[in-house]
């Protein structure tokens, strides 16, 4: 398994390679340079160059610590934040660099990168861009929230994503923006909003004919049209994703596809798809190296075989889900994790084990945004249950 310090290959070899990373290490010699930054870097560094040249090669960078970098989310934050200091005060690459890092962050849950960025980006000088800045706090903000768990501050802060000021975007950011602002609606009663700006960002992505960000868009469009009870739209959808994700594969833009086809499938109640999809997410990630997302896929496993009554298989994938999850504070994963954990032991009569362990997951979900009204009525439903209760704590899906 993948530590924290480990970065896949593609991603290692393409900063290793890059004339940008290169001359990171040169601009070192006027200021401290991040002391786990690839050794292999200084090895590459070639002669020095003015920094407009490098402008490219940073935007190539930073989109594959978009695409990637959750593989490994402490070495990639600080690659991006490294970087920063070198770009053009007020750039557009700056930026970008900084709204990547602040994702990952955010994603991660990680404090001191994610306050740096924002402290920076609320330090901008507001002559330059500010509805820009505005909108990549915002989702930076929104990431953190999503991964936090926190529902309600994720609905508020969705809604301060105005069409019109995201249609100004650069087309990289107009698809992110896009695709999470209709992403965290799916599940909400604007689901007709969240299908338009899932088209909107696919048809974007295909504009700029980038498969990856085509794959993950196109995926998560398949899940808001099963949402919506419309099953065919969902169904070739999901194929168009999965030729997408094959034209430039990588093994987290395919654990996105599969993910999602997993829960397609699921919602479906097509139990051998469902099944086949939630384990490939799992070997995805596992190929990744991203143990959050590992976390997050054996929670839908789980889910899958407690579906099935094969509670001893939910019971062992989701007490290996859980230490993954709190090891990375994907608390969503935590959740799900404790709650499987406890339908699983209720089903095998070890019922006040498994009430403890429900608790323990409503406990954290109340936490981390649930209303405490509705986490109240789990709880009385679990003390006066005496079978598992399948679904009470669904899983998310991945953005």
């Amino acid at each position: 398994m993948c530590s924290e310090h480990f970065i896949t290959n593609k991603l290692y070899g393409f900063i290793c390679n890059s004339y940008l990373a290169c001359a990171l290490i040169l601009l070192s010699a006027c200021g401290p340079t991040p002391s786990n930054l690839p050794r292999s870097v200084a090895a590459s560094m070639p002669t020095a160059t003015s920094q407009a040249t490098h402008s490219a090669e940073w935007a190539q960078t930073i989109e594959q610590l978009e695409r990637t970098g959750r593989t490994a989310p402490t070495q990639s934050i600080q690659t991006a934040l490294a970087l920063v200091p070198h770009m053009p005060t007020g750039s557009d690459i700056r930026l970008e660099a900084l709204t990547v890092a602040g994702l990952l962050a955010g994603q991660q849950q990680s404090r001191e990168p994610l306050a740096q960025v924002l402290q920076e980006l609320q330090a901008w000088d507001p002559k330059q861009a500010p509805e820009r800045v505005k909108l990549a706090l915002t989702l930076i903000q929104a990431r953190a929230a999503w991964d936090a768990g926190d529902t309600k501050l994720l609905g508020n802060l969705v809604e301060n994503f105005q069409a019109d000021a995201v249609a100004r975007e650069p087309v990289h950011s107009r698809i992110r923006l896009r695709h999470f602002h209709g992403a965290a609606l799916i599940d909400t009663e604007h689901l007709d909003q969240a299908i338009g700006l899932l088209q909107q960002a696919l048809g974007d992505a295909q504009k700029i004919d980038s498969s990856w960000r085509s794959a993950i868009s196109a995926a998560t469009l398949s899940l808001a049209y099963v949402t919506a009870h419309q099953p065919d739209r969902a169904l070739a959808m999901l194929e168009f994703a999965q030729q997408r994700a094959q034209r430039d594969p990588d093994p987290i833009t395919l654990m996105h596809v599969a993910t999602q086809a997993c829960f397609v499938y699921g919602e479906l109640q097509q139990r051998k798809l469902e099944h086949d999809h939630c384990q490939a997410a799992v070997d995805y990630a596992r190929q990744a190296g991203s143990l959050t997302d590992e976390a997050s896929a054996l929670g839908n496993l789980s889910d899958h075989y407690l579906r099935s009554h094969d509670y001893s298989t939910a019971l062992r994938l989701a007490r290996t889900a859980l230490p993954l999850a709190r090891q990375t504070h994907n608390f969503s994963a935590e959740i799900v994790a404790l709650h499987n954990i406890g339908q699983a032991l209720i089903a095998q009569k070890s019922m006040a084990e498994g009430k403890a362990y429900i608790l323990q997951s409503l406990e954290l979900d109340e936490k981390h945004g649930q209303s405490g009204s509705v986490a109240e009525s789990w709880r009385d439903l679990v003390h006066r249950s005496k079978q598992p209760v399948i679904g009470a704590a669904p899983s998310k899906p991945i953005v």
